[in-house]
């Protein structure tokens, strides 16, 4: 522990994008699993996080306060731009959705995460941030309600889980719902964020009413090897959903957002994606500069530029 303690200590005064790099340079993850301590810590937006070293997820959080900064940074920028609440599908064990919270200010944070397991770390999430608005559900998100398989995560990679098309030893079933049904009465809304591993397809198709209504900016992982497997989609057919959305997407880079240009596909093949509603297409250099100028912040944790 004292090892983790000490690259923590030296990452904290480093901008994300060296803090990353040096720590996965000194610190193997297999450390964190056999360590296997619990622990809170505070996310670099002041909220406390629960968490166990054995996960992957966890441990960065550990580290460096964060997990995917960036998503936070630009659901942060896009609260300035269009306030309003915010879902969170596929929360995993939380790792964003402390920080979505403390951003979000008054405002609802609707966290979706259908492994129990993961679930009971959103749950004490939830617990040792009193006034905090999160909202959870132990379900998964598709185009349709009812019953579904889902593949469990190893206990060191929680966020590897997804929805499975054939039973398994490591099978379970959940429920599942449409935004479009558990959401019908949000009156406003910011952003949602897509990580389900190959079924976001299905999850904007269940969100379709949603999405039209509200215009929210749309945060995604688009992974072509898993949306063929899992979800029976290809990366282009996503993207072709977005733009009869009226939405345009684009890749979320280490310093900044670009322009997705469908032949370099077979290139990028696992990325996330921002997608931006047309009418607010003139908002994405303000969203890039974000992403530059805390890629190479270090004083991130007590503000963001």
């Amino acid at each position: 522990m004292f090892k983790i303690y000490l690259i923590r200590f030296l990452c904290y005064f480093m901008p994300p994008i060296l803090a990353q790099r040096f720590r996965s340079f000194f610190i193997n993850l297999k450390e964190g699993e056999t360590l296997a301590r619990d622990f809170n810590t505070r996310v670099f937006t002041g909220g406390v996080f629960v968490g166990n070293t054995r996960d992957f997820h966890a441990l960065k959080v550990l580290i460096h306060g964060y997990f995917d900064w960036r998503n936070i940074i630009l659901s942060k920028a896009i609260q300035m731009l269009k306030p309003g609440s915010i879902v969170e599908v596929g929360a995993n064990v939380g790792t964003e959705t402390v920080s979505l919270a403390d951003i979000s200010k008054k405002e609802k944070v609707y966290a979706y995460e259908p492994v129990p397991f993961n679930y009971n770390y959103l749950e004490k999430i939830k617990e040792i941030n009193p006034s905090s608005v999160i909202e959870i559900f132990n379900k998964a998100v598709s185009d349709t309600s009812g019953k579904v398989l889902f593949e469990e995560p190893e206990i060191t990679y929680s966020g590897s889980g997804f929805v499975a098309q054939a039973v398994t030893e490591n099978t379970i079933e959940v429920d599942a719902v449409r935004l479009d049904d558990s959401l019908k009465e949000e009156k406003s809304l910011s952003t949602i964020l897509i990580d389900v591993e190959g079924f976001e397809y299905q999850v904007i198709l269940g969100a379709m009413s949603l999405i039209e209504k509200h215009k929210p900016f749309v945060i995604l992982e688009a992974n072509a090897r898993y949306l063929e497997k899992r979800g029976g989609v290809t990366l282009e057919k996503l993207f072709e959903l977005m733009e009869s959305l009226d939405y345009i997407s684009f890749y979320i880079d280490k310093t900044r957002i670009s322009p997705i240009d469908i032949a370099d596909f077979q290139v990028k093949t696992n990325k996330n994606w921002l997608c931006i509603p047309k009418e607010q297409i003139d908002k994405q250099p303000f969203l890039s500069r974000k992403i530059g100028y805390n890629a190479w912040n270090p004083f991130m944790r007590w503000f963001t530029i």
